[in-house]
């Protein structure tokens, strides 16, 4: 921490040290910290040094304000308080740095952008080293980004936390890594709530439910952007396939919302994407999901069931969308929104209102 200090310190009076320089005003001292000299060593004209208390520095510039008047210096130090001591004192320092009254290397001689120059030198100095620290601590180190391991072991905390008396596995691993595991961890579970709205993972997942004889109910959940809709499926039997409701795309044949612009939004330095909503917009959604998982385990709910949760329409228009056609051919009556319909999942598009 000190040598960090020490640093800072010697950066921001270098800061002034070098336009001083560079402008031909004669500097007598370069001092890192206060109190006793540790070390000095004099170049040219300069004493360069640290000194014992490391908690600020300075450099000793000749002629920092015009000499003392001559009958100020007559008077000494009589008729005075405290402040107007300090103030003939730092005036009799400051003589001490003139070489005569014609002495041209001396700070107050130059012209005030110049005085200016030197003087907010050592505070961009230290502007340019905080910079410098940043960009180094975000590109050569990173910060901590919510990766699926964080989230995941997060996930486990969160559970084992509200429900102590639960065994939580925590699996840091892909869809497909864990299908392929020779104990398949998938086949022992009551349900799968997957909400990954990745088609080639769930494809396969569709693919693997498929393939035994008593398949796993699976509760498959996404929204739409800025959460304007959002979809749970229930698919509990052999007899119902997730891939019946989608394109060989994995583009759900129902969407509620159709949108005229990009729905992303752009970070204008990095251009990173995002989905403009929060927790508040996505907590009817995932209501309605955790719901439909709630209902496969008390048997409440049959295979192939679609429920899809519309937003207000109020807020649907003013985040830039409409109902799609689709919607407005299975639910007439629910495009006001705020509103949950359901309907048997896979249906053929050209006859969604049956």
């Amino acid at each position: 921490m000190l040598v960090g200090l020490a640093v800072s310190i010697a950066l921001h009076e270098l800061g002034h040290l070098l336009p001083a320089k560079r402008f031909g005003v004669r500097v007598g001292q370069y001092m890192i910290g206060f109190g006793p000299t540790i070390w000095s060593r004099r170049k040219g004209e300069t004493e360069y040094g640290v000194k014992a208390i490391p908690l600020g520095g300075y450099i000793s510039m000749a002629g920092m304000y015009p000499p003392s008047p001559k009958e100020a210096a007559r008077a000494g130090r009589a008729g005075g308080g405290f402040f107007a001591t300090m103030v003939q004192d730092a005036r009799t320092a400051n003589d001490e740095t003139l070489h005569g009254d014609d002495d041209t290397r001396v700070f107050y001689r130059l012209p005030v952008y110049k005085r200016i120059i030197v003087m907010l030198g050592g505070p961009v100095m230290n502007l340019v080293l905080g910079i410098v620290m940043f960009t180094i601590a975000l590109s050569g180190i990173g910060i901590q980004t919510v990766t699926t391991a964080l989230k995941a072991m997060a996930l486990a905390r969160q559970i084992r936390a509200t429900l102590p008396h639960i065994d939580v596995t925590c699996h840091v691993s892909t869809v497909e890594e864990l299908l392929l595991h020779p104990d398949d961890p998938f086949a022992k579970v009551d349900l799968i709530v997957s909400v990954l709205g990745d088609w080639p993972a769930e494809s396969l997942l569709d693919e693997w439910q498929v393939s035994h004889d008593d398949p796993v109910p699976i509760v498959y959940g996404w929204t739409e952007p800025h959460a304007a809709a959002g979809h749970a499926i229930v698919i509990s039997s052999g007899e119902d396939r997730l891939r019946s409701g989608l394109d060989a795309y994995g583009t759900p044949n129902v969407i509620a919302v159709r949108w005229t612009d990009d729905t992303r939004r752009y970070e204008p330095a990095c251009g990173a994407a995002f989905d403009p909503y929060g927790p508040v917009e996505l907590g009817f959604v995932t209501s309605m999901i955790s719901q439909a998982a709630l209902d496969v385990i008390q048997g409440n709910v049959s295979s192939g069931t679609h429920r899809i949760w519309l937003a207000r329409r109020r807020f649907v228009e003013a985040a830039g969308g409409l109902w799609s056609d689709e919607i407005r051919a299975i639910a007439p009556q629910a495009l006001e929104g705020a509103t949950i319909i359901e309907r048997k999942w896979g249906r053929d598009t050209r006859n969604l209102a049956a």
